[in-house]
């Protein structure tokens, strides 16, 4: 016979095991939508990377095109305007050999101002016609126009976006210091709170009912004041990462309008460096503060120019030419890179077991289907690739060395 103690075991199995049995359904139910959520972020980012290179290798041919319409048209607007101008000299010095056949000379003379002030007029409309093209182009609707301006519009817009990230960028992590400040306030106050807690200079007593309790609040009066100074330190390197973020001028490959802000850069480069060369000449010069005058040193740079240095040396150092010789080829390399990169396709993605390596966004993303685990992830931290939650993969800044870098740490990974 069953007692009721015994029932009442049994029944309560009955309902862990129920609960378990719930609890491992639930599990199973969420790892299914995790799967399927992850799954959809990895189509969603595919179809907006395809449909933003699909964009890129459209504007790029719209740019083109439109390129190809405008010198042309400029071409058909250079011979129109030589035409017309060879048509009104003809004119005119037809009118001036009428007006030579009338007797009358102030009829004649009339005559002749008339004709050379026809002339006259017809040479500057079509000048300013030769001078300024794009007035025909605007009275010219031409299809590569309107793609042309598209093209700009989606320009402006990437641009747009970018500046947007960078902003959004800061805020995050200026939003992350001050949780960590918050937080390392409230600890501190706990920790505080605790303290106050206790006499100042009461001692554990041992043996006391009060011993534990004692110990236990030390501990966490260390751990609180411990935990508030670290959130702390972290809040003031989250504050410093967010003001360099801010401050950074440097032109990143990801800037849609790179290629212009390092061609400016490159511009500035050469005129300060042909600056340093006319500055030597006029040290050279018999009169060099006369000649460095000219130039716009001011007289505390004149002085310090002619003053030697330690080995003697006069005017701007030869090794300050060549590294301004040395910057500026690093910045047209760049430009050329980027140009390069900019007309070339995004190479095809790479499929290595079930996972994925893809270039997007001048990134190398590796996309896996579930969480690697932690050898997997050290190795790929040792590579230079950082998980990005927004993307849902693994990636680092696009080259040679991150497909190497990848493929490399797939092929030595379990």
């Amino acid at each position: 016979m069953v007692t009721q103690t015994e029932a009442t075991r049994q029944r309560r199995e009955l309902w862990r095991g129920i609960e378990r049995d719930e609890r491992a359904k639930v599990r199973e139910t969420l790892a299914g939508l995790k799967a399927a959520v992850r799954e959809a972020r990895l189509r969603r980012g595919v179809a907006l990377r395809e449909a933003k290179a699909q964009c890129r290798a459209d504007r790029l041919a719209a740019r083109d095109r439109a390129q190809a319409a405008r010198k042309r048209i400029a071409e058909e607007v250079r011979r129109g305007v030589e035409e017309e101008r060879e048509a009104a000299r003809d004119a005119c010095a037809r009118r001036l050999r009428e007006a030579q056949t009338i007797r009358d000379e102030v009829a004649r003379t009339r005559a002749q101002l008339a004709a050379e002030r026809e002339a006259s007029r017809a040479e500057q409309l079509l000048a300013h016609a030769e001078k300024n093209p794009e007035v025909v182009h605007a009275a010219i609707d031409h299809p590569a126009e309107t793609e042309l301006r598209e093209a700009e519009r989606a320009h402006a817009a990437a641009i747009r976006e970018y500046e947007g990230k960078k902003v959004a960028r800061v805020g995050r992590m200026r939003k992350r210091a001050a949780k960590l400040e918050a937080e390392s306030q409230a600890a501190y106050s706990h920790a505080r709170q605790i303290s106050k807690m206790i006499p100042m200079g009461q001692p554990i007593l041992v043996g006391h009912h009060s011993e534990r309790r004692h110990r236990r609040d030390i501990g966490r009066i260390d751990r609180g004041f411990s935990k508030a100074f670290e959130l702390r330190k972290e809040a003031k390197a989250m504050g410093r990462r967010a003001d360099a973020a801010e401050d950074n001028r440097a032109i990143s490959s990801d800037d849609p309008d790179a290629i212009r802000k390092l061609t400016e850069k490159l511009e500035a480069l050469e005129r300060h460096r042909a600056q340093m060369v006319r500055a030597n000449r006029a040290i050279r010069s018999p009169n060099p503060h006369q000649n460095l005058s000219k130039l716009g040193f001011s007289s505390d740079a004149i002085v310090e120019m002619l003053a030697p240095d330690p080995m003697g040396r006069v005017g701007i150092p030869s090794y300050a030419l060549q590294n301004a010789s040395q910057e500026a080829r690093r910045v047209r390399q760049r430009i050329e890179e980027l140009k390069s990169r900019e007309s070339r396709p995004a190479p095809e993605p790479v499929q290595l077991g079930n996972v994925r390596i893809e270039d997007a966004e001048n990134r190398v993303r590796i996309v896996f289907p579930a969480k690697p685990d932690e050898a997997m992830r050290n190795a790929l931290k040792r590579g230079g690739f950082h998980w990005s939650p927004t993307v849902g993969a693994w990636q680092r800044m696009a080259s040679n060395q991150a497909w190497y870098q990848a493929k490399r740490i797939l092929g030595e990974g379990p």
